[in-house]
């Protein structure tokens, strides 16, 4: 099976500055989702895209061997901080035709470092052995996020009508567990890619659950000091 995978690593993050070279545990960000890719074993092909010319010197360098790794310049039209990672993918996925050469495609977003090489071997041995059109990494969030509460201005309200805040059921024994996307691995059969350019729109959509750890997302200052406390452990 030929499979391929995308990095997607824009330039300029504007709330953790250099984010992608960010040095955790001595090593890159973005080199830690790399290393996955690569020693996990899945990948014919582990595509870079990025507007940062800083990411394509590294991979030169330090991958100048490897006829794995590609890195590919984003156009201006998807550079922008408001260009969303979806819009990235087809624009890639149509411009080379991945269905013609690839069985599946694979994001893998270089946020996540502390999805490492088992999680995506994992992935596609569930992938595989259930048959699935896709799959997507996910994690608990508890039944916290029904609590959530917004500001209006001096006051306070829940967000939520059947807020637990107003019924006061707010044993979390008593809601079930419901999860979300972690940003560790997106995973599609590139034929169904093709029709629906979603990761999300598969009619066998399956999963792969991560604890909180391994799921830690770095957007910011705080978030990287909790990546590199995780590391420690």
């Amino acid at each position: 099976m030929r499979n391929i995978a995308f990095i997607t690593a824009r330039a300029g993050s504007k709330r953790l500055k250099n984010k992608n070279f960010k040095k955790l545990n001595k090593v890159p960000l973005i080199d830690h989702t790399l290393r996955a890719a690569i020693d996990s074993g899945c990948y014919s092909k582990i595509v870079v895209s990025s507007d940062d010319l800083k990411i394509k010197n590294y991979l030169s360098k330090k991958y100048k061997n490897s006829n794995l790794i590609v890195f590919i310049k984003r156009p201006k039209s998807l550079s922008g901080d408001k260009v969303k990672v979806l819009q990235v993918i087809n624009f890639y996925f149509e411009k080379l035709k991945i269905e013609k050469t690839f069985e599946t495609i694979s994001l893998l977003l270089p946020t996540c470092p502390l999805r490492d090489k088992n999680h995506i071997k994992k992935a596609f041995k569930i992938f595989k052995k259930n048959k699935l059109d896709g799959l997507i990494s996910i994690t608990e969030i508890g039944f916290v996020y029904k609590m959530a509460i917004k500001i209006n201005d001096k006051y306070i309200k829940p967000v939520w009508k059947n807020s637990p805040l107003i019924t006061g059921n707010t044993r979390s024994q008593n809601h079930k567990k419901i999860y979300r996307p972690n940003g560790g691995i997106y995973l599609s059969d590139t034929k169904m890619f093709k029709k629906t350019k979603n990761f999300f729109k598969q009619k066998r959509l399956g999963y792969l659950i991560m604890n909180k750890i391994e799921s830690l997302d770095v957007d910011n200052k705080d978030d990287f000091r909790l990546v590199e406390l995780a590391k420690r452990i």
